[in-house]
């Protein structure tokens, strides 16, 4: 991830809330950004449901015009739901105005450009939801291309496309005789380009931060074709990082091993639905999806947020786990500052949770969603 900022630069976030529990983890990521000494400009936008339902755009333009200005942003969970659903809860007066529902979350990673999720997951010393201690591990994921390139053929199959298949495809003409009605596809598409940037990108972060191995984590074996590619560019890339040790594993047998012995992995790399399962498996580990920190980041644009969903039930009661939220803070000043201060914010949270003394429902302590990010705050001033 690229370092944005000089030391005496401000630093212009865009704010985003989002949904349900963003407004109290938010609360909580901000009490910690304001114990960093930084000079932060915060700078709020709207997104999520509700945007969507009386505006008919879940992330307005004005939100995309703060992006713009902004030097990153930091994101709470959205509700995102089906189309028809969608179209359901829009607001009566705008049915008729021909609006299109898109994922928030979608329509940010195209308009752009972010290709590349990152996602850091550790096992911090004394969180009881830990099915590990030894979980340290940052994935990244491409996100745009694979089986998420959106490239589909929904039944009935249509003809053209059939008769491409069965001309250009030999195994396909096992489905010669399948009625159309009962055949659809979804296509993996990987480029050369972005399969080689994104294995960059996870060797380049394994060299800055003094790791020695980067798993590739795909099926070559039985996806010969795009999970070859993947393969074929990791041998390049990995020509370039002497230092850094490529390991290429089937991802069923990485999540075996990733559950038996997680300490084997340092620095993990996969396409999009390959990444999706072991960034499961590997928050799951680790505490849960309290504990996990994301970055969805392109070229000159980044965006940081908790794993966690919105949980609307609880929303406003600041009982839930900031931890997510928090670490998130910890990657954006990785990204815009440098490591200095999200290593401060790090050691912090490692220091409340070890204590046990301030902590939410969840790993076992009655303190609020704020109560828990002061604590965290607190470490940091007495460094």
């Amino acid at each position: 991830m690229t370092v944005l900022l000089k030391e005496n630069e401000k630093l212009r976030i865009a704010w985003l809330e989002g949904d349900g529990i963003g407004l109290d983890v938010m609360e909580a990521a901000k009490i910690v950004l304001s114990a960093i000494d930084r000079d932060i400009e915060f700078i709020d936008g709207d997104i999520g449901w509700k945007y969507w339902c009386n505006e008919g755009n879940a992330i307005p333009e004005r939100t995309l015009q703060i992006l713009r200005y902004s030097n990153c942003a930091i994101m709470g969970p959205v509700i995102s739901k089906p189309v028809a659903r969608a179209q359901e809860e829009l607001a009566q007066e705008l049915k008729e105005q021909g609006c299109q529902y898109i994922s928030p979350v979608v329509k940010l990673r195209q308009h752009f450009a972010l290709n590349s999720r990152i996602v850091h997951s550790k096992s911090y010393k004394g969180n009881n939801l830990n099915h590990s201690d030894n979980v340290d591990v940052t994935l990244f994921i491409e996100n745009r291309e694979g089986l998420y390139s959106g490239v589909e053929f929904p039944a009935p199959m249509p003809k053209q496309v059939h008769s491409t298949f069965l001309k250009g495809c030999r195994n396909y003409s096992a489905y010669r005789s399948v009625p159309a009605k009962d055949l659809a596809i979804s296509c993996r598409i990987l480029t050369r380009e972005r399969c080689m940037k994104i294995i960059k990108e996870a060797f380049q972060y394994a060299e800055d931060m003094g790791k020695t191995k980067v798993t590739l984590a795909d099926k070559p074996s039985v996806m010969q074709a795009t999970g070859g590619l993947m393969v074929e560019c990791a041998l390049e890339v990995a020509q370039y990082y002497p230092s850094i040790r490529l390991e290429t594993m089937d991802i069923d047998k990485l999540c075996m091993i990733l559950i038996r012995k997680p300490e084997h992995y340092q620095v993990i790399v996969a396409s999009s639905l390959m990444g999706t399962i072991v960034s499961d498996v590997l928050v799951e580990l680790s505490g849960g999806i309290g504990m996990a920190a994301t970055a969805s980041v392109g070229d000159d644009f980044a965006i940081f947020a908790p794993y966690h969903g919105a949980a609307p039930r609880f929303a406003g009661q600041y009982k839930v786990n900031p931890f997510g939220a928090i670490l998130s803070v910890a990657v954006m000043l990785d990204y815009s500052c440098g490591t200095k201060y999200g290593d401060q914010v790090r050691q912090a949270v490692a220091s409340v949770i070890e204590k046990g003394e301030i902590l939410t429902y969840d790993l076992g302590g009655t303190a609020s969603t704020t109560g828990v990010a002061e604590a965290v705050s607190s470490e940091m001033a007495n460094g």
